[in-house]
């Protein structure tokens, strides 16, 4: 019997800590990248109780194993094993549930009050009564689970608010809520590390940028998988060749079997051959390239013309390319969905703003792609996704590019002035790599991260248009 008993109590610890390992492995990866400090999303319900349970088991099964070994002594079955932690594990779930339900975006100020009441409760009657329980045989795993999310509740709230995907936080807030369930109540240990709590929340809402990894960071485009239409030529080319110079891994999808190779082989981006227009293609890429940044370049040249002179069809020749490529891209990134903190760039031009009378319906197309991108965040916000979509919106027609020569020859033979002479008007030119440089700092400066719309000019650099809703 007693040989039972050692052979049961050993397979359980085994188990235990061989359950939480493998779930350290699950979290770490299902977190990498996902960390923007205070700012991180938590994604949709669905992607987020995917990522809490395992990240509860890596946390608190190595705390929990003096638990399960007792349990799997007393009983001398390695069964009972599975159903104690099992139905542990359900509370930290419900406890996830609660977090997701009543999760808000917050800033410093609240990062570091959620801080100091953590701290507080450290030095509560209350927290050394379930700390002293969750140390205690119980009868079952929900019991056990109940007493440690009352020792541990004010450790997690503090994880969640200052970002519940970095692996930092969770590796710390680990070690302490480890250290407590196998460690009695000490005075000279407890009463510091409180106090030191209290003082990160103070330091954190007086002076957020001195805390490590809790201000939004600059996204590095490292080995960032990234999704071009239209990047096989003009400024969709220089959004590619400044994308790889930063080390992404680049997709470029486009038409024009030729130019894809070209593009292949000088840049060594992958290539797809498609129709942007085509609904099915939009999904398929998305769901197979699972890009964290998606920018929506394609564009056909409009039809030029004088207002009065214009058929219906080269009227709205940009509506049905421009505006239904971007409808099935857009519909397709929401409805895979892109993962929390993916970045959907839509290109838009100067024309949404001030007009083009020569190009029929190209600045309402425009216009509107600025709009779709309005409307893909709001409903990003309202089912949680953590996805951002953003307008690019560049300022004046660039030389050297089909969209602005056909533009530029147009309104220059119209003005009786040479093509060059009118484009400079502009002012400095944006030739399409600067233009990707441009694109690029709007995608890793934190300082670009909520804008909806940022127009894009060879003198003025990079203007915020439109910032982010109320």
């Amino acid at each position: 019997m007693t040989s039972t008993r050692t052979a049961a109590t050993a397979t359980a610890l085994t188990a235990t800590l061989g359950l939480a390992a493998v779930c350290w492995v699950v979290a770490v990866r299902q977190m990498s990248g996902m960390d923007m400090g205070i700012a991180t999303p938590l994604g949709s319900f669905a992607f987020f109780v995917a990522l809490w349970v395992p990240m509860m088991a890596a946390m608190m099964l190595p705390g929990a194993a003096p638990a399960v070994l007792k349990r799997a002594h007393a009983s001398g079955r390695v069964r009972a094993v599975p159903l104690f932690f099992g139905s542990y594990l359900v509370v930290w779930t419900l406890v996830g549930v609660a977090v997701y339900a009543l999760y808000r975006p917050h800033g410093p100020l609240a990062a570091g009050a959620v801080t100091i009441a953590a701290g507080v409760y450290e030095l509560t009657p209350l927290k050394q009564h379930f700390r002293r329980r969750c140390r205690e045989s119980v009868g079952s795993g929900f019991e056990f689970g109940l007493y440690c999310v009352g020792s541990s509740i004010g450790l997690m709230l503090m994880l969640v608010a200052l970002s519940v995907m970095s692996v930092t936080w969770m590796s710390a807030i680990t070690v302490l809520v480890l250290a407590q369930k196998l460690l009695p109540a000490r005075a000279a240990i407890d009463v510091p590390l409180a106090l030191a709590i209290i003082g990160l929340g103070i330091l954190i809402a007086i002076a957020p940028s001195s805390v490590p990894g809790l201000m939004p960071p600059m996204m590095s485009l490292k080995d960032k998988n990234v999704v071009v239409t239209g990047g096989s030529r003009g400024l969709g080319l220089g959004l590619v060749e400044a994308l790889v110079d930063h080390g992404a891994r680049v997709t470029v999808v486009a038409r024009q079997s030729d130019a894809l190779e070209a593009v292949r082989t000088r840049l060594g981006v992958s290539t797809i051959a498609a129709d942007v227009r085509d609904e099915a293609a939009a999904h398929r890429i998305l769901a197979d390239v699972r890009p964290d940044i998606l920018a929506l370049n394609a564009g056909a040249k409009p039809p030029m013309g004088r207002f009065d002179q214009m058929s219906w069809a080269d009227f709205t020749a940009p509506w049905e390319h421009d505006v239904k490529a971007g409808l099935h891209w857009l519909q397709a990134a929401l409805n895979l969905p892109l993962k929390p903190g993916s970045r959907v760039l839509v290109g838009s031009s100067g024309a949404a703003v001030m007009g083009s009378p020569k190009s029929g319906g190209y600045a309402g197309a425009k216009r509107m792609l600025w709009f779709m991108a309005k409307y893909a965040n709001g409903v990003s916000e309202q089912s949680n996704l953590g996805i951002r979509f953003q307008a690019i919106v560049p300022q004046q027609m660039v030389g050297g590019t089909g969209v602005g020569d056909e533009g530029a020859n147009a309104y220059a033979r119209a003005a009786g002035v040479k093509r060059e002479e009118f484009l400079a008007r502009f002012g400095a030119p944006m030739p399409p790599r600067e233009f990707g440089e441009k694109v690029v700092s709007v995608l890793d400066d934190p300082k670009y991260a909520d804008g909806v719309a940022f127009g894009l000019k060879g003198d003025t650099g990079i203007t915020m248009l439109e910032g982010a809703a109320a």
